[in-house]
């Protein structure tokens, strides 16, 4: 009885040993040899990919867009004053300057303020003459002599005093014949602009000549603007654009002027444009801060998002794909406006990955080559 027992008990072990061998039989000829696997298979090739080649087919490729932009331009600027307005204070005598008025430059000065006064022989001996017609009574001479005195720049309302007096006048006051801000120098309206008031260089006891400019006068009714522009933007800038414009503090409303004047100016700091408006308003105050807006229309060119162009020191890089991945490329970039950047290379049918920061970033970014080589 026992060994029946065991008997069937090893029959049984054989039978599931059998059964298990065709099981795995049938899954080996499913399945085949690996040679006999289809690498064309999108699955198999995702699977058999390295790291770096499953992160680089998924990134994405913008082209470059060819088109015109017309975008709105922020600047700033100041007002300063309108040079066209400048007018100029000459010496008609020559002589010595007793005493002076004026401290600074771009001090503001109103017609009839005395500017400073000065001694000259050659207006007491005028004057003089002027006393002894008087007191001969002949009035021919006296018209003369009167008429001598008024061209020399002697002041008409000192007249009465000497026809009472019957003494002379030995300090002679210079009077202002305009209203605005005065300077010592034509070229002190280019080193400030209005906005430092410097000493003035002549002093009481200096000698000037007849005919010698000694001041000059800016009207300070008109006043003019000037931003400072990009030179990217050079293109779009024509004399009578409209700016809006607004004073840096405060709350005040946009408003509008017209572009007078397109300056190129080339400094140490770099290269940009002066645009110039001259305008006429009374809430504006030399000196103060403005902020402004136009319209630059810029030319047919391309385009790509910025961020698909990293910026390493001075030089722009793209990332171009091409057979195998993505090479870096450096190209020269312009104006950046609404997210996109201007593409000064030409660009025609390229595809360059979107983000290029993060390719610069895994790749460690170590060698461009130049676009001419394509």
């Amino acid at each position: 009885m026992k060994r029946n027992f065991i008997n069937k008990y090893h029959l049984l072990i054989i039978i599931i040993l059998l059964t298990g061998c065709r099981e795995k039989q049938k899954v080996v000829e499913q399945s085949g040899h690996v040679s006999q696997l289809d690498v064309n298979d999108p699955d198999i090739r995702n699977a058999a990919a390295s790291p770096s080649e499953s992160i680089l087919s998924g990134i994405k490729v913008v082209r470059p867009e060819k088109k015109v932009i017309i975008s709105p331009v922020q600047i700033k600027g100041k007002a300063v004053y309108d040079a066209r307005k400048r007018k100029s204070i000459s010496s008609r005598v020559s002589g010595r300057i007793e005493k002076m008025n004026i401290r600074y430059n771009f001090q503001e000065v109103r017609k009839g303020d005395v500017l400073m006064e000065i001694y000259t022989p050659e207006l007491v001996t005028a004057q003089r003459e002027y006393i002894l017609a008087l007191q001969q009574n002949e009035n021919r001479i006296v018209q003369a002599a009167k008429q001598k005195l008024l061209l020399n720049g002697f002041p008409e309302s000192l007249l009465n005093n000497i026809e009472k007096t019957k003494n002379p006048v030995y300090s002679i006051p210079v009077i202002s014949p305009y209203n605005g801000w005065i300077s010592q120098r034509e070229d002190e309206m280019e080193e400030s602009k209005g906005l430092t008031a410097s000493p003035m260089v002549i002093r009481s006891g200096q000698y000037i000549n007849k005919g010698e400019n000694i001041f000059y006068v800016y009207d300070y009714s008109n006043k003019a603007l000037e931003f400072s522009v990009p030179v990217n933007f050079a293109e779009s800038l024509k004399p009578g654009i409209s700016i809006l414009y607004k004073k840096l503090q405060g709350n005040t409303g946009y408003k509008i002027a017209k572009a007078d004047l397109i300056l190129p100016v080339q400094k140490e700091n770099g290269n940009f444009i002066i645009l110039r408006s001259y305008i006429s308003d009374e809430e504006l105050k030399f000196g103060d801060l403005v902020e402004g807006q136009i319209v630059a229309v810029i030319p047919d060119s391309f385009w790509l998002p910025e961020k698909a162009v990293y910026h390493s020191g001075t030089r722009s890089v793209i990332f171009k794909k091409e057979e195998g991945g993505f090479r870096p490329v450096a190209v020269n970039t312009g104006i950046s406006t609404n997210g996109m950047i201007q593409i000064l290379t030409p660009a025609d049918g390229w595809e360059v990955a979107e983000n290029s920061s993060f390719l610069a970033d895994s790749e460690s970014f170590i060698k461009t080559e130049d676009y001419e080589r394509n």
